[in-house]
C-alpha cells in the first residue's frame, strides 16, 4: 500500500508528522510526501520527499507571484509524479489552493482521500467548496465542532483540533508585560511584507518594553538572518516555546501562532494584510465577507458560544498601521489584567472543548477504515 501525504503549511507539518510516524510501521509500501523542511527531515527508505510545497504557501493572489513559474513546473511534476505512482490512499492536510486541484486526479486514479482540516474552516455558510470536500472525498475531518454546521455528510467527522497534540503542556509563560514577543510569520510574504508595520514601529516598540523577541522558523531563519540589521536590539529566537515562556504579550501574524498564544495564555494582538489587488478580489469579485481573522475570536463566539467580543485584538489592512499598532498595544498594557483573565478563560475552555490524543484518534479510523481494511 503506498500513501501520500499533501502539506503546505508550517503548522500542518507538525501534524502530519505525528501522523506519518503513527502509520509508517503500518504500511507495507511507500509514504510519498510534499511539505517543507519538517517533513523532508523524514525522509528515508519508506518516506520518500517529493517536493517542497511550503515555500509556496501564500494568502491573496498575487502575494507570491514571483514564483508562479517555479510553483507551475512543480505542480505538473507533482500532477505527473502521482499518475506514475500507485496511490491507495492520499491524506491532505488544509491548503484548498492545491490539494482541490488534485483531488479529481487522485479520484480518477482510484485512491482512497482523506482530508484533515478542509477549507474554509471558519465559515458558518456552507459554499461549493464544502460540497465539493463532502462529495469527492471519503473522509473528513474538521477541526473545531461548529464545522458540522457547514460539513454535514456522513462522511464528515470531529475528532478535536491536531494542535492538542504537538504542543508540551509544561510552558508556562512569564506573565511579564514588560516582554514583548513579535511572531512575523513562516511565510517568506508574511515576514517581508505583512509584518512591516511592526517593524516600522520598533522605535516605539522598544520605549514601551524592555526585552522584545523575535520568533523565527525554519522556513523563515535564512531571511531574519539577512535582516538583523533591521532587528537590532532583537533577540532572535528560533524555539516557540522558549519564546513563550520569556513574555507576557505578543504580536502575531494571523494563523495557528495567535491560537498557541491564547492557549498558552499570552494576550495577543493579531494582524494581517494583503495586496490591494487581492483585497478587491477577495471583497468585490468573491464576495467573501470575514468579521474575524484571528482563531480565538472566532472559537470563543463559533464554538464556545460566549458572544463576538474580540478577545484578541485584531488589525487588518488599512487598520494595520502604525499609528493604530500603538494605539491598541498601550491600550492593552493599560488594560492588561483584563485582558489576561480573558485569554485565561479561553485557554481553560479550549481545554476543555478539545481533549489530547486527536492525531492517535485519526490515526485509528485510517488504520480501522483504510489501511487494515486493505490489508484484508
Amino acid at each position: 500500500m503506498n500513501v501520500f501525504v499533501s502539506v503546505c503549511d508550517y503548522s500542518s507539518e507538525l501534524y502530519a508528522r505525528k501522523l506519518i510516524n503513527l502509520i509508517k510501521d503500518s504500511i507495507d509500501g511507500k509514504i510519498f510526501v510534499i511539505g517543507g523542511k519538517v517533513l523532508e527531515n523524514l525522509s528515508d527508505e519508506k518516506v520518500i520527499f517529493w517536493i517542497d510545497s511550503v515555500k509556496y504557501s501564500s494568502v491573496g493572489f498575487f502575494e507570491n507571484i514571483s514564483t508562479v513559474p517555479l510553483m507551475y513546473l512543480d505542480y505538473i511534476k507533482l500532477r505527473k509524479m502521482i499518475v506514475q505512482s500507485k496511490i491507495d490512499l492520499a491524506i491532505l492536510f488544509d491548503s484548498p489552493a492545491l490539494n482541490l486541484n488534485l483531488i479529481p486526479l487522485l479520484k480518477s486514479r482510484g485512491s482512497k482521500i482523506v482530508y484533515i482540516i478542509p477549507p474554509k474552516s471558519w465559515s458558518l455558510e456552507k459554499t461549493k467548496a464544502h460540497k465539493f470536500v463532502e462529495d469527492n472525498c471519503d473522509l473528513v475531518i474538521v477541526p473545531f465542532k461548529f464545522n458540522l454546521k457547514v460539513y454535514t455528510s456522513s462522511n464528515v467527522i470531529f475528532l478535536g483540533h491536531p494542535i492538542v497534540d504537538v504542543i508540551p503542556d509544561n510552558i508556562v509563560p512569564s506573565g511579564d508585560k514588560g516582554s514583548l514577543g513579535i511572531f512575523p510569520g513562516s511565510r517568506k510574504f508574511e515576514l517581508t511584507f505583512v509584518s512591516r508595520p511592526v517593524f516600522d514601529s520598533l522605535e516605539l516598540l522598544r520605549k514601551r518594553f524592555k526585552n522584545i523577541f523575535i520568533s523565527s522558523t525554519p522556513n523563515t531563519d535564512e531571511l531574519i538572518e539577512l535582516n538583523k540589521h533591521r532587528l537590532r536590539g532583537l533577540e532572535i529566537e528560533k524555539n516557540y516555546y522558549d519564546l513563550v515562556s520569556k513574555i507576557g504579550f505578543g504580536l502575531a501574524v494571523s494563523g495557528t501562532v495567535v491560537l498557541k498564544n491564547a492557549i498558552f495564555s499570552v494576550p495577543t494582538i493579531c494582524f494581517y494584510r494583503v495586496y490591494k489587488i487581492s483585497q478587491f478580489i477577495f471583497t468585490k469579485i468573491k464576495r467573501i465577507k470575514v468579521q474575524k481573522i484571528a482563531l480565538p475570536n472566532i472559537l470563543w463566539d463559533y464554538e464556545f458560544g460566549m458572544g463576538d467580543e474580540k478577545i484578541v485584538p485584531e488589525l487588518v489592512q488599512d487598520k494595520f498601521n502604525t499609528e493604530e499598532l500603538i494605539k491598541t498595544v498601550d491600550n492593552i498594557l493599560m488594560k492588561y489584567d483584563y485582558y489576561l483573565d480573558r485569554i485565561k478563560k479561553f485557554s481553560s475552555i479550549f481545554h476543555e472543548f478539545y481533549p489530547p490524543s486527536v492525531i492517535n484518534r485519526i490515526c485509528h479510523l485510517i488504520k480501522e477504515h483504510f489501511i487494515n481494511h486493505k490489508k484484508g
